[in-house]
């Protein structure tokens, strides 16, 4: 379950809010948490979701919204999607690994990872904003996380 966090602050308070839970902080413990939150906020050189199948692969990163971005999809390319589904499979084999959006241990990205064996990252919520095409990335799914290689 994803949890966002909303701070206000001022010179010496900040109302923390998560989930059901709001405190105030004051002086020097405010401070830092504001610029831990604004860290953690602005940090977009990782992508986190569960892992499908174990692995690790680099690559670049093609983004695929439907069948008209198949030819895209090269030998060794990181094939991004929301999701995936039965026509994905002849991309999928040329792809080096697998992230998507949605999806769990059960969807179809994982189950044609596993039969693939290639690395698969699922449920990531946010990896079609986050990348864009052409993005080298590393799919370290043996952690759940993909990371945009500067």
């Amino acid at each position: 379950m994803r949890r966002r966090v909303v701070a206000l602050a001022t010179r010496i308070q900040l109302f923390y809010s998560c989930a059901d839970v709001t405190k105030v902080v004051y002086g020097d413990e405010a401070a830092h948490l504001k610029e831990l939150i604004e860290s953690s906020e602005s940090e977009k050189d990782s992508i986190k979701g569960m892992t499908a199948f174990k692995g690790k692969a680099s690559g670049k990163v093609v983004l695929v919204h439907g069948k008209h971005d198949f030819s895209k999809v090269q030998i060794g390319n990181i094939l991004v999607a929301k999701t995936t589904m039965p026509d994905y499979v002849s991309i999928m084999s040329k792809a080096a690994a697998f992230v998507t959006e949605e999806g769990g241990v059960t969807s179809h990205a994982a189950v044609v990872a596993r039969e693939l064996k290639k690395p698969c990252i699922v449920g990531t919520g946010n990896c079609m904003k986050a990348l864009s095409d052409g993005d080298m990335v590393e799919v370290d799914a043996d952690n759940g996380i993909v990371r945009i290689i500067k």
